[in-house]
């Protein structure tokens, strides 16, 4: 049985947040609760209860939904942090090896995972090793 509690301020706008995107994502994709709840391995009603704040959005739950939607883990819980792993550190260190497309599109893909500091310096480095090899 869930005991239903009162959302926090964080998860209230966190809440709203994923609202305005999944009703962005379900009108331009044609989607139903039961796609995300298939794509996120959810029994059929756990979505709506997302949705209506019965259950709270936790970081895990966040960062699935956002690479679901294909957005940013901020645009749902802005106040989300998550810590930058040493070995994350490691492949932009080595991303100079990399082409130039592949160099945005690892950009893109670690900056989700990245705190909003982290993501400035990571387009930086990138941003300037494009730039360079350009040249």
């Amino acid at each position: 049985m869930v005991i239903a509690r009162k959302l926090d301020a964080r998860e209230e706008r966190a809440l709203q947040n994923l609202k305005a995107i999944w009703n962005e994502r379900k009108e331009t994709h044609n989607l139903t609760h039961r796609d995300v709840n298939k794509a996120m391995g959810w029994s059929n009603s756990v979505f709506g209860q997302y949705l209506t704040g019965r259950i709270a959005l936790n970081p895990k739950t966040v960062m699935a939904l956002a690479d679901y939607f294909y957005c940013y883990p901020t645009d749902i819980d802005p106040k989300l942090k998550v810590q930058t792993k040493e070995s994350q550190v490691d492949v932009v260190a080595h991303a100079v090896l990399l082409e130039p497309q592949a160099k945005k599109d690892l950009a893109f893909l670690l900056s989700k995972q990245l705190a909003t500091t982290d993501q400035m310096q990571l387009m930086k480095t990138l941003v300037d090793e494009i730039t360079q090899s350009k040249n």
